[in-house]
């Protein structure tokens, strides 16, 4: 399903759901520090695309989705929210380069992706 789609489907069950005061909203992380993109090389790459220069922490994403569920949110809803720490705003983000950037960011996270789950085949 694509982002677009995901932001629409959210948006009519906000409709659907806000009379019996269920919330909502579609979080749409950007480049996280996880064991996929562990690579230095990789970030390296994807760090100049960012506005802050560094990939987002699993904490980050965690407390933005533990303040959704809290009762203070309760306006929130229907929403698509983007945590990205500016991603494709960075220094390095002229139409030129991005692309071969990006690229390259996907083909060793997925290389990262499939190692990770041979090394977990092998240890079975």
């Amino acid at each position: 399903m694509t982002k677009a789609a995901l932001a629409g489907l959210t948006r009519g069950l906000a409709r659907d759901l806000a009379p019996r005061g269920i919330t909502v909203n579609v979080i749409q992380p950007g480049p996280t520090a996880t064991d996929i993109n562990d690579n230095d090389e990789m970030r390296a790459r994807i760090r100049p695309l960012l506005a802050i220069g560094r990939l987002g922490e699993d904490t980050e994403v965690a407390s933005l989705v533990a303040y959704l569920a809290r009762p203070e949110a309760s306006f929130v809803t229907g929403s698509a929210i983007t945590i990205d720490g500016g991603y494709l705003s960075g220094e390095k983000c002229r139409a030129r380069d991005v692309e071969p950037a990006v690229q390259q960011f996907w083909r060793v996270a997925l290389r990262n992706r499939a190692s990770s789950g041979e090394r977990q085949r092998r240890h079975r």
